[in-house]
């Protein structure tokens, strides 16, 4: 049915489906732990799931996906007595089936609706921790709905034995970023390769063959993500062919120099193992190929994708095909805008805007027979990343002129209050300067008034000091004169002295 109402065409030349789709279908529901099994319901739902996850997501158009929806609820109906609605919800949106939940165990069980906001948180915790042991190569990518259905879509794909995936989208649609998330939280290296000037054949084989041994010696389960713009050679993608057609590269092991080296390395593990394998070399790319998970990234833009599909049949028949982001809805826009702007009025704005941009531009495909590459969703990304940084700009251009003007306003208060301080200061200033002059003039009268006493005593000092030179003259003329009569009277005085003396002696005698 799936082959009959959905033909290849020039535009959809990837409609190519045949048995290899429906052992994925059952490959998905044996996924399912039949401890895990309590009704009937859950078996449906699982198969439901997987038939969208293998046919409905490679589809690129909203109504082929109704269409291949209406498929699946007809057999539903006619053969498990069920509907479409049943096995989903009444919108028929997606079911999510994981292994990662902690809940689960590590078993593939459904994420109930109700359980949506604990998936998006775990993967949260799982993107920051990503970033943390990843600091160099951080990622900076908003969860919504879709972002999350994604993220578990890859990881089925790459928990499947031998799984492989091809991406088809724009480029800044998230592929890489969650095709590397998806592997982080199913615990797989992450490996792609350096594209350069000098990067060739050999050394894109050298990488293969490196992760080739890592996945068969090590038992290393990894995702090798590979971009249709790393094609700098056309024996790359060949080479990615094989290993999806046959699950190696040819001639990639020499028999002579590797194969002895991988007999020897393995013989130990396989006495441990319980291996049927007929020889230790099958063992090995066994191994490799249940451990080595290709996720091609391919642009739905361009020729690229259709000329490698119709060279490469690989590329179709033995991946699981997701076509990424047919539409996004309001409420997407919406929350990517505002997780991106944090402004209510302009998160709506864009949402609003880019739906009915979409709306028109799909009204207009026939009319101008050209698809209108305005609608995509990079470009949506790209108008609100380029919004915020036109806002940062004028916000910071006209806050600074804000800051200049708060810092001027500021000061003004600041000088105004100061001023007010400095008059109240200025009146007390006043009235003590009012009382110091008052006591100023009294000090300046009573000091003239002691001048005034001062004067005049210095007058009498200098009249008294006068007087008693003049005393002093008199004095000392009076002294001289009785000096000169004492000098006229000593002869006298001595020959009275002698003349008593002599009688003195005539009367002792």
């Amino acid at each position: 049915m799936v082959t009959n109402n959905f033909l290849p065409t020039p535009a959809k030349s990837h409609y190519v489906f045949n048995m290899r789709d429906i052992s994925k279908v059952i490959q998905g529901v044996y996924q399912l732990d039949r401890l895990y099994c309590d009704n009937k319901m859950t078996v449906l739902r699982l198969w439901a799931h997987e038939c969208l996850r293998v046919f409905h997501d490679r589809l690129i158009s909203v109504e082929d996906r109704q269409l291949c929806k209406q498929l699946i609820n007809d057999q539903l109906v006619s053969c498990l007595q069920t509907t479409i609605k049943e096995c989903t919800n009444e919108n028929e949106d997606d079911t999510v089936f994981a292994n990662f939940m902690e809940e689960s165990g590590g078993k593939y069980i459904e994420v109930t609706y109700n359980d949506r906001e604990n998936l998006k948180k775990f993967l949260e915790e799982k993107l920051v921790q990503f970033n943390t042991e990843n600091k160099s190569k951080a990622m900076n990518i908003v969860l919504f709905q879709e972002a999350v259905h994604y993220i578990c879509k890859i990881n089925r794909i790459i928990n499947l034995g031998k799984g492989h995936g091809m991406l088809v989208g724009e480029g800044g649609a998230g592929r890489h970023s969650l095709t590397k998330l998806a592997t982080h939280i199913a615990e797989y290296k992450s490996w792609q390769i350096e594209v350069s000037k000098n990067y060739r054949m050999k050394e894109f084989r050298e990488d293969i063959k490196k992760w080739c041994e890592e996945a068969g010696f090590k038992g290393v389960s990894g995702t090798f993500i590979f971009s249709d713009n790393q094609i700098a050679n056309e024996g790359f993608i060949e080479d990615i062919n094989n290993i999806l057609s046959v699950g190696e590269v040819p001639n990639l092991f020499s028999q002579k120099e590797d194969y002895p080296q991988i007999k020897d390395r393995k013989t130990n593990q396989t006495r441990m193992l319980k291996s049927k394998m007929k020889t230790l070399i099958e063992y090995f790319f066994t191994r490799i190929q249940n451990n080595f998970h290709l996720m091609i990234l391919m642009s739905k833009t361009g020729e690229n994708l259709r000329n490698y599909c119709r060279m490469y049949p690989g590329l179709v028949n033995n991946t699981t095909m997701i076509w990424l982001w047919l539409k996004w809805p309001t409420d997407t826009c919406y929350n990517q805008s505002w997780t991106m702007n944090q402004l209510l009025t302009f998160a709506k704005f864009f949402g609003t805007a880019h739906t009915k941009v979409l709306s028109l531009s799909n009204r207009n495909v026939p009319r101008i027979k050209k698809n209108l590459l305005c609608d995509t969703h990079p470009n949506y990304i790209e108008l609100v990343k380029g919004y915020n940084d036109l806002l940062e700009k004028k916000q910071n251009e006209i806050g600074g002129e804000v800051r200049k003007l708060t810092l001027g306003l500021q000061k003004l208060d600041d000088a105004a209050a100061n001023s007010e301080e400095l008059q109240k200061q200025l009146s007390i200033y006043q009235i003590e300067l009012a009382k110091k002059s008052k006591d100023c003039e009294e000090l300046m009268i009573k000091i003239e008034s002691e001048s005034r006493d001062a004067n005049e005593k210095q007058v009498e000092v200098e009249t008294r000091s006068a007087q008693v030179e003049k005393e002093k003259a008199e004095v000392e003329t009076l002294a001289e004169e009785a000096q000169k009569d004492l000098e006229k009277a000593e002869p006298a005085l001595r020959a009275a002295e002698q003349g008593l003396e002599v009688i003195r002696q005539i009367t002792i005698g």
